[in-house]
């Protein structure tokens, strides 16, 4: 990977966690709700989500799971990826490797291509497969290359088409 690549790549990720920490602050704002009133319902860390107001990261998956449902949003909402609040939860029991392997079948294509794609190690895809779940800046590489929903990757809705 050249340094241009590296730096563009770098960028696309700053941008992702300043689009949640904004998405973040707005939703409290909406709620009219203190950070002190977030952590005693979410039972997310304070510092946490200093943490996450300051820019400094996106969530994990647990965390994003928890703030969705709290806020009653989609992930990809949550994390500026929709305009579109709204989300049809259906527990799926699915998990995120079948949804990943029903969208290879899908889109005719494998994992040589994506991790080619998306610059994903092959050994990440690896222990997706020994029931890892990536980490949500890859899950969010993965949704927009499958022009899905990190919602659908997790296995909390049905809908795989934005």
């Amino acid at each position: 990977m050249s340094k241009f690549d590296y730096f563009a790549k770098f960028k696309g990720k700053i941008r992702k966690i300043m689009k949640f920490s904004e998405t973040l602050k707005d939703l409290m704002l909406d709620n009219n709700l203190s950070i002190k009133e977030l952590v005693d319902a979410s039972k997310i860390n304070i510092s946490t989500i200093y943490f996450y107001l300051k820019h400094n990261s996106l969530p994990d998956v647990q965390t994003a799971i928890k703030l969705s449902e709290y806020f009653n949003c989609s992930i990809n909402f949550l994390l500026g990826l929709s305009d579109d609040k709204e989300i049809k939860i259906v527990k799926t029991n699915t998990r995120f490797i079948d949804n990943y392997e029903f969208l290879l079948k899908e889109f005719k294509t494998n994992n040589y291509n994506v991790s080619n794609n998306l610059n994903i190690n092959r050994n990440s895809i690896y222990n997706w497969k020994k029931g890892k779940t990536p980490k949500m800046i890859i899950l969010v590489e993965i949704a927009k290359y499958f022009n899905t929903s990190v919602d659908f990757l997790l296995g909390r809705t049905k809908d795989y088409v934005l």
